[in-house]
């Protein structure tokens, strides 16, 4: 199995969401890591699902920017919540149209 995981936020409290890709699936997975006061405990759910709950928080805007800008998550890479990006609107076909914070 080739899997893939990339992290694209993490909160304040040092709470951490993940984007999980497995080469055999045909979409990603979203997983929470809990900080380690919470105990660390690590949840996975379906794109759409983090959504309806998150995405109107900043780890849904940052899903969001992690899934229209992929580059955002290669190695190296500094992903950022929508309300530090710079340029115009983003839009993802099927997902979401969103716009840096002004």
């Amino acid at each position: 199995m080739n899997e893939t995981k990339s992290e694209f936020f993490i909160s304040a409290n040092g709470d951490r969401w993940f984007l999980e890709r497995d080469g055999n699936a045909t979409e990603p997975t979203v997983v929470h890591r809990a900080n380690p006061a919470s105990g660390g405990t690590e949840t996975r759910g379906s794109v759409d699902d983090f959504l309806k709950v998150a995405g109107h928080h900043p780890q849904g805007d940052a899903l969001r920017y992690a899934l229209a800008e992929p580059s955002s998550l290669e190695e190296g890479g500094n992903p950022q919540p929508v309300a530090e990006l710079e340029n115009g609107p983003i839009d993802i076909p099927g997902v979401c149209a969103i716009s840096p914070a002004r």
